[in-house]
């Protein structure tokens, strides 16, 4: 699958998983509504925090909002040549929108039903945690895919996803088409720009 179609579809996938933590954490819908606000600003801060921290390990600048969501890790000497396809990526995908977003609404159905008091199911966190999923995904399906389309068209190739990060737990590990169909090693920098393009450095 080419990169700039599983941006697009993950991107709608944490779109979709933002809304369902936003809707079923609301206030007075399925949680209490004392301590929303503070709690959702800690959430927000969670979920750009560890961003923040992986975008510094890859070298890339937090000005430049349409390279957050694209930081896709390059294959390197360890990793195994075996490419997943397009099929299972999707699966991969739709398994993660079923595990946060109906664990989330099962959660909190099932926090309905007993009871629970806001300061157990912290509903205010769910609520920021979810307006920042959704707020990435738009800029996954948007800024980061169309730099993705931009990089792609002047480097004259089309980079592939080769494999997805489990629960969505960091950036999908990446190769450029030549470099899957040949099963060696791209040659990356930390700012996920090629430094090798037919041969020849850029």
């Amino acid at each position: 699958m080419s990169y700039s179609r599983y941006l697009l579809t993950e991107g709608a996938s944490w779109i979709l998983i933002g809304i369902s933590m936003v809707v079923s954490a609301w206030p007075g819908l399925l949680v209490s509504e004392s301590l929303v606000i503070p709690f959702a600003m800690v959430g927000w801060v969670c979920v750009f925090g560890w961003l923040a921290v992986a975008l510094r390990r890859r070298g890339v600048p937090l000005r430049e909002v349409s390279r957050w969501m694209c930081a896709g890790r390059p294959a390197g000497p360890g990793t195994p040549p075996k490419t997943m396809s397009a099929a299972v990526l999707l699966l991969a995908l739709a398994r993660d929108v079923v595990f946060w977003a109906g664990g989330t609404v099962s959660f909190y159905l099932a926090c309905r039903w007993m009871h629970t008091p806001q300061s157990l199911s912290n509903g205010g966190m769910t609520l920021g945690m979810g307006a920042a999923v959704a707020v990435l995904g738009l800029i996954e399906t948007f800024p980061a895919r169309n730099h993705v389309l931009a990089m792609d068209a002047d480097a004259r190739t089309t980079t592939r996803v080769i494999r997805h990060r489990a629960m969505a737990f960091g950036f999908p590990v990446v190769a450029t088409a030549a470099q899957d169909a040949a099963g060696t090693p791209p040659v990356f920098d930390r700012t996920f720009r090629s430094v090798e393009h037919n041969g020849k450095p850029q």
